[in-house]
């Protein structure tokens, strides 16, 4: 009986910490899997906010280049934003801000 007993109870202790280690295991998994999701919701965050400075810049860049056209009227508006020149300008300021670097971005848009 007493055999029986002690298996019994070893049997209960063994189960008990398989439970344990199961549990420690799970609530491991589970941190380790929300701090996965938060360094991606990071990564996220910044490769937006790095794309909407970029495009904000391109918007500014092309408002500063319009200022210096000075344009009085919506005719010459007009006309100016049909001119192939200017076009050519969008085109190479749209390009660079979906092919260079940032810093090469910044080089281009501001240095000019």
């Amino acid at each position: 009986m007493k055999r029986r007993s002690t298996r019994i109870d070893l049997e209960s202790r063994l189960c008990g910490r398989t439970a344990l280690a199961i549990s420690n295991f799970k609530e491991r998994a589970l941190n380790r899997t929300e701090r996965e999701l938060k360094n991606n919701v990071l990564l996220l965050k910044r490769h937006f906010d790095r794309e909407l400075h970029d495009f904000e810049a391109v918007q500014r860049d092309l408002v500063r280049r319009m200022e210096l056209l000075e344009i009085s009227s919506p005719e010459a508006f007009r006309h100016q934003m049909s001119e192939l020149g200017f076009h050519r300008t969008l085109e190479t300021v749209v390009g660079f801000s979906s092919s260079l670097s940032r810093s090469q971005k910044r080089q281009a848009l501001f240095v000019r």
